[in-house]
């Protein structure tokens, strides 16, 4: 295990949750410019490790680590070549059991989005009217389905956390 990639993917996942905490609903402007410009740094960082090791998997940097390495990787929407690239080598880790099948429901659900398309596994939410709610969803009545395909909880579970 690399403890020093780990300990530098847990440190940026700190600043990446207090960075959204922040930003408050409805979202605050100043504190939305600063975490463009935080996710900017932290995706040109994560594009080196990823150009060295790939998917960064719990063999190479823990659980956490791993988890980290998938959430900075969700938010560096300012780069979505990067993400597809990503995505592809996570499809292969899911399929090797190396990587979370929910991270490849997540991932696959922003670039949908980011692409007009309605999301598949009904991962990502909005702010409409100061509340929160699902993006569209493709085939809403096989929705539970692929979500117990990749051994997610129920939709309806899922909103409850919301």
């Amino acid at each position: 295990m690399n403890l020093e990639l780990r300990s530098s993917l847990l440190k940026m996942l700190k600043a990446d949750i207090t960075a959204r905490q922040e930003l408050g609903i409805p979202v605050n402007p100043d504190k939305r410019a600063a975490l463009l410009e935080m996710d900017r740094i932290h995706t040109a960082q994560v594009k080196i490790w990823f150009l060295e090791h790939g998917w960064l998997t719990t063999d190479l940097v823990g659980e956490d680590g791993a988890e980290a390495f998938f959430i900075l990787v969700q938010h560096a929407d300012q780069d979505r070549a990067f993400q597809n690239a990503a995505l592809e080598k996570l499809e292969l880790a899911v399929k090797t059991r190396t990587a979370k099948p929910e991270f490849l429901a997540f991932l696959t659900d922003r670039l949908r989005i980011a692409k007009g398309l309605p999301q598949v596994y009904g991962t990502q939410m909005r702010v409409v009217n100061d509340k929160l709610e699902p993006f569209e969803i493709e085939d809403v009545e096989l929705l539970d389905t692929r979500r117990s395909s990749l051994g997610l909880e129920s939709f309806e579970v899922y909103l409850e956390q919301f």
